[in-house]
């Protein structure tokens, strides 16, 4: 059986905290801020503070307009004529709910036409009924302050603010179907609201994750790239970008040109990511461009590197023998020690390869030792399941592998519930709020 959850014994708590404001207010029906405070109840303070903000405006539209109709009843229509009196609020519905598309609160259009009911239906025959439609609204404001401070608190549990969490995101936090479940999404919204310090560190470009993590309240930058830039998200901007020098970049372009291979070249003009290409040699690589060229956030350009920009990411797509050739070939270069490269085997491809190059100051590992010297966190806690993670959770606190995260992972990290199991977002969850020593 599920466990009794916070938003269930917040609610409970909200109840009564109504109904204890009551035996201190001579007006009023403590029902509706009952109503009130239990809806206002969400899985996050985002969510509580939306739906108390629709309500907040629905209940003032709602209760005005009641009171308008009341006032024009009882000023020029005779009390026994209930035909006229519900055609007059049947008629009000209209108004209504196109103020609510005009003032672009739509999503309030529904508790604006409860509360105009209420008071017009239920109570428009009473001695007065200006009164409670003013307490109506009195008591819906009620409920919706008691689950807002209800909801922005987390009961009996310490903050471990001066933690760092870092988490890969593809078969780490994502699960097999390339997104956040619905779990990890409401976990890690409530954690973020409550000051847990996330952030993610990817080898992908923001094209390729922000859509998977849309919605999520991340504060922190994101390292993107495997570490050549991180991305305010909040912010939609790039920043901390480690630049390829223009003479090695000239000297594997070189390389490249000698080898008869395309590479996709990326560099960042006005926060805006731009790749630059060449002819294709290989299907894959074309396929792979069809594929990325629909992704928001990155332009592609058929054309070399212009000379005033610097390259922070080069990208190429080969069959596998002629990866590890160029890779040979570059490691005759000079510059080469000024470079970090990565070569990965195709996922879909099996007679194919990706290289990817990077300046050496390129990297999640001190991506991450930036972020924590600029915010003075600590500690840091790395979640992975890749070979490229390693670096990085050699020098964490301590680090945690996911259970579907590759042999030479797991033998270095603590091991927690696979990515399909929601298990990096349960693990932050459990050290934010555990007393720790020390």
């Amino acid at each position: 059986m599920p466990k009794i959850g916070m938003r269930i014994i917040k609610s409970s708590c909200a109840v009564a905290i109504c109904f204890l404001i009551s035996l201190f207010r001579s007006e009023g029906i403590v029902f509706y801020s009952c109503i009130a405070a239990v809806l206002c109840i969400q899985q996050d303070v985002t969510n509580s503070k939306r739906v108390a903000i629709n309500r907040v405006k629905g209940t003032l539209l709602g209760g005005f307009c009641g009171m308008l109709v009341l006032l024009v009843e009882k000023s020029f229509f005779p009390n026994d004529a209930l035909w006229l009196r519900y055609a007059i609020i049947s008629l009000m519905i209209i108004p209504i709910i196109y103020s609510t598309v005009l003032l672009k609160m739509t999503t309030a259009s529904y508790i604006s036409c409860v509360v105009f009911m209420s008071v017009t239906v239920s109570h428009g025959m009473d001695i007065n009924p200006y009164l409670f439609a003013f307490n109506r609204i009195i008591d819906t404001l009620i409920g919706i302050f008691v689950a807002l401070a209800l909801n922005t608190l987390h009961m009996g549990t310490a903050r471990n603010k001066d933690i760092l969490f870092v988490s890969d995101l593809n078969h780490t936090l994502l699960n097999d179907d390339q997104e956040l479940s619905a779990y990890t999404k409401v976990k890690l919204k409530q954690l973020l609201e409550q000051g847990a310090n996330i952030t993610i560190a990817t080898c992908e470009t923001p094209s390729m994750f922000l859509h998977k993590l849309q919605g999520i309240p991340f504060t922190l930058p994101i390292i993107t790239m495997n570490g050549a830039a991180t991305f305010d998200m909040k912010k939609q901007e790039y920043n901390h970008c480690k630049e390829i020098p223009f003479e090695t970049y000239h000297s594997l372009m070189e390389v490249f040109k000698q080898q008869h291979m395309n590479c996709f070249v990326h560099t960042i003009i006005h926060h805006m990511l731009h790749v630059y290409y060449g002819d294709f040699q290989n299907p894959v690589e074309e396929d792979y461009y069809h594929a990325m060229r629909k992704t928001p956030y990155k332009t592609y350009v058929y054309s070399e590197l212009p000379e005033q920009h610097h390259a922070i990411y080069i990208h190429a797509i080969h069959k596998t023998a002629q990866i590890h050739t160029l890779y040979d070939e570059i490691k005759k270069l000079p510059c080469f020690y000024e470079l970090h490269i990565v070569i990965k085997a195709d996922e879909l491809h099996q007679e194919y390869s990706s290289m990817e190059i990077y300046s050496k100051d390129a990297g999640k590992k001190q991506a991450v030792d930036d972020i924590m010297k600029q915010y003075h966190f600590e500690k840091v806690y790395v979640f992975g399941d890749d070979l490229e993670d390693l670096p990085l959770m050699g020098s964490a606190t301590q680090s945690f592998a996911v259970q579907n995260a590759k042999k030479e992972i797991l033998a270095h990290a603590s091991i927690i519930p696979s990515n399909n199991d929601d298990g990096v977002v349960q693990k932050i969850a459990q050290l934010f709020y555990k007393k720790l020593k020390g």
